[in-house]
């Protein structure tokens, strides 16, 4: 409940100061504002993710590391928590998914792999999903049994869906913009969604920034390219 009013509160702060109702304040404070709240909220959404998959991670059926005694625990957050899969990495490689039984190929081979196997949580990491073929992003988090890494859950949620959400929430119109771009200045959400993945795209300079501390995306909010 108190994450909800948190989220509630920057909704309301995004609402009045992307459309210009805020009174008082320069232009470039509301932006700075506005988009310290869009960071807050993007940050919200992926953080839900990581909370999640920890706590399944806690789960006796979880850390078996046995598919079948897990398979329908995450089926049920697949189906009723959240807009992603929820899959099963084995310390080899293989991945599991509720919908498929077995990943369409070993994700060993994953720049993330290395870092949740060695008992690290990974946030962020954009990729083209295996089984979705879809631009995403990667949560990632080690499943512990006595201290012991025994494989990992993840979950990729997809990178035009988050912002489409972001832009209903802060109920975005023609006036403005906004982006987050990863450590390579790739484009990873944007309210203009063909944008999502480029590496040179042409953007507004007229923005304000903020970086998250979560992702380490850095995020803008201003004013279309003219």
């Amino acid at each position: 409940m108190k994450k909800l009013a948190v989220i509630l509160g920057l909704c309301l702060v995004l609402v009045f100061t992307v459309t210009g109702c805020s009174s008082g304040t320069s232009d470039r404070t509301d932006l700075k504002i506005a988009v310290s709240a869009l960071t807050g909220l993007a940050d919200a959404h992926v953080t839900d993710y990581v909370e999640l998959l920890q706590d399944l991670a806690t789960k006796t059926e979880v850390q078996s590391a046995d598919w079948p005694q897990m398979r329908d625990l995450l089926a049920k957050q697949t189906q009723t928590r959240i807009a992603a899969s929820v899959y099963f990495i084995m310390p080899d490689g293989s991945g599991f998914i509720p919908a498929q039984e077995k990943a369409v190929s070993n994700l060993s081979d994953r720049d993330y792999f290395s870092k949740v196997m060695a008992g690290s949580t990974v946030v962020g990491t954009v990729v083209v999903g295996k089984v979705s073929s879809t631009n995403s992003y990667v949560v990632a988090v080690p499943i512990k049994r006595d201290g012991n890494v025994v494989g990992a859950l993840g979950t990729t949620p997809y990178l035009e869906n988050m912002s489409q959400a972001l832009s209903q929430e802060i109920g975005i119109d023609s006036s403005r913009v906004f982006y987050a771009l990863d450590s390579n200045g790739t484009v990873v959400l944007s309210s203009d969604t063909t944008q999502i993945m480029a590496q040179k795209p042409v953007l507004s300079r007229d923005v304000e920034w903020k970086t998250s501390s979560i992702t380490g995306w850095r995020f803008a909010l201003g004013s279309p390219v003219k």
